[in-house]
């Protein structure tokens, strides 16, 4: 059982990333900065995938199709990322949003139907509908008229679950690329955006990017991308040392969302209903009852 304490310090890097995305949309002035931050992350990301397949000569031209995937997944980069720091600009709780983005198993779900010709019984549609009532208690239970006042940070959450979840089906379509080659064009395609944004909106943007407070952001956005780093090889070694992908994904999800909402709630003074803690707890029986290996496994009559 080596693979749990692997797992476990994934979850808590995940936490630790996630706070410092809270961290940076709070300090930073808005999408100048987002953007440069962004840049900063998907350079590094693609100077350490780089350097792993130069050590391992890993030919980073796998094939077209492959490279085109890679870079549409880079291309999704981009946009939750940005999508994810505006969220917290806009003073986005971190457990909620946390949990929002987690709903990207709904979509996925959905994608999986629609593009991989997967099957839905009926189990998967009842944790369907058991996410969406999550999430409704997540969002305090608003009727109908309130949703459309809900906060611009949630509808930011909601389009990145839906981002997410196109990420994962590209993951998918392209799953035989080695990751560190999607990571390197990845990155690559992450950094090139951000420099067309700033190409294209550098002098009405100016002012913010070269703002001495621009600083800590950058520092920030670094210690997220070392962070992301150690994600990612917390996540190989935890299956190296025996870790199965439904029990992995059930400690790791579970972890992270518990790190998360503490985080939330110790350091940032976040709020977190009873009401909200049950839609946590509806959550991860839907995760079970959607994903098919998780299922499978719990189910075994070992267990």
């Amino acid at each position: 059982m080596k693979w749990i304490k692997w797992a476990l310090a994934e979850a808590g890097f995940r936490t630790v990333s996630m706070t410092l995305q809270k961290v940076i949309g709070n300090i930073s002035r808005g999408l100048p900065q987002v953007v440069v931050s962004t840049l900063v992350i998907g350079a590094m990301q693609c100077l350490a995938a780089s350097i792993v397949l130069r050590t391992k000569r890993i030919n980073p031209l796998p094939g077209n199709i492959l490279v085109l995937g890679s870079v549409l997944f880079g291309v999704g980069a981009f946009v939750n990322t940005v999508i994810a720091f505006m969220a917290y600009v806009y003073g986005a709780n971190i457990a909620v949003y946390t949990f929002i983005t987690l709903l990207a198993i709904v979509p996925g779900a959905m994608i999986d139907r629609v593009f991989f010709s997967e099957r839905l019984i009926a189990r998967q549609y009842m944790g369907i509908a058991g996410a969406i009532i999550a999430g409704w208690l997540i969002l305090k239970t608003p009727s109908l008229a309130e949703v459309t006042l809900l906060p611009v940070w949630v509808w930011l959450g909601i389009a990145n679950a839906f981002g997410l979840a196109v990420n994962q089906g590209i993951s998918r379509r392209v799953k035989n690329v080695n990751p560190w080659v999607k990571n390197f064009w990845g990155g690559l395609t992450t950094f090139i955006l951000c420099l067309t944004a700033l190409a294209i909106f550098g002098n009405r943007w100016w002012g913010e990017i070269t703002s001495p407070d621009i600083v800590p952001v950058l520092l920030w956005s670094i210690a997220i991308s070392v962070v992301v780093i150690g994600i990612w090889t917390f996540n190989v070694i935890a299956y190296r040392d025996g870790g199965s992908i439904p029990t992995k994904h059930v400690v790791v999800n579970g972890t992270f969302l518990t790190l998360v909402t503490i985080v939330g709630f110790v350091i940032f003074g976040d709020e977190i209903t009873t009401i909200q803690f049950g839609g946590m707890a509806i959550y991860l029986g839907a995760f079970v009852l959607i994903n098919n290996e998780v299922w499978t496994y719990l189910a075994k009559p070992s267990r």
